[in-house]
């Protein structure tokens, strides 16, 4: 019988079982499938994504977040409302995105050799983050969506978490830190008190802070009103890692949004 005759009688046969001989020839002999097409999601239009954004981030700007609206975007954008939400689903998602991919810094994970440097300019990354126009969206987003905030949460806070959890770990395996250190608590602090100092005071007392912070953390040294003694630099000291970063300019003095039922799509 032939390779043919017998590719036949099996698929004359479904009650045949095939032996693995048979389906080697089968399957030798068969024609080579067609790649699957791979499965298209929403093609994004590139130039409208851009133009979205840019809109976005030059409303904000200009009549701070809470004043925002999905139509004014749309109309800076040149596109109309329906495109705005086949990507977003409210202004608190899109401001999420300008604040992920164009204003916040992400700084790095340091390792200068120097515990006490590396942790300063990771904090100082906090600092400068809460000082700059990213970081009183970041106080109004809490307040106008939680869904948007906890895609923020996943998005930028756990990365950056991840990064100080690693220089911290690398203090407690040389020694600079306990091993029973606690350090969820001690990234807290780091980002807990320039945070509290926007949302008391609306600004950053003093980005020098960071230095004591530090040493309060590693060594249990009292802050001080004292500004004498030496300085890392690391808070004044800018380490992007992106061309953008926050606008420094101030942002209009609005009151935080009310609570108000979510944006729904036309």
């Amino acid at each position: 019988m032939s390779i043919a005759d017998n590719a036949a009688a099996v698929v004359a046969s479904p009650s045949t079982v095939a032996s693995p001989s048979t389906m080697a020839l089968v399957t030798a002999d068969a024609p080579p499938s067609e790649p699957s097409r791979p499965r298209r999601g929403r093609n994004r239009d590139a130039a409208a994504h851009q133009a979205i954004l840019d809109a976005t981030e030059a409303l904000v700007l200009e009549r701070g977040y809470p004043a925002l609206t999905i139509e004014e975007i749309a109309a800076r954008a040149g596109v109309g409302k329906s495109t705005v939400y086949r990507w977003w689903p409210s202004r608190a998602h899109l401001a999420v995105e300008l604040l992920v991919d164009r204003w916040f810094e992400w700084g790095e994970v340091p390792d200068t050799g120097d515990t006490r440097r590396d942790l300063a300019e990771f904090s100082a990354v906090n600092f400068r983050n809460q000082a700059s126009a990213a970081g009183r969206v970041m106080q109004q987003l809490a307040a106008d969506s939680p869904a948007a905030m906890a895609q923020l949460h996943e998005r930028f806070v756990v990365p950056r978490r991840q990064m100080g959890r690693a220089i911290l770990e690398r203090a407690v395996r040389r020694g600079d830190l306990p091993p029973n250190a606690d350090t969820e608590l001690i990234l807290d602090i780091f980002a807990g008190v320039p945070a509290y100092q926007i949302y008391s005071t609306g600004r950053i007392r003093d980005l020098r802070d960071v230095d004591q912070l530090v040493d309060l953390v590693l060594r249990g040294t009292t802050p001080t009103r004292q500004r004498g003694r030496p300085r890392t630099g690391a808070a004044s000291t800018p380490r992007r890692t992106s061309a953008r970063g926050a606008p420094t300019r101030p942002m209009p003095a609005t009151a935080s949004p009310p609570n108000e039922p979510p944006e729904e799509p036309p």
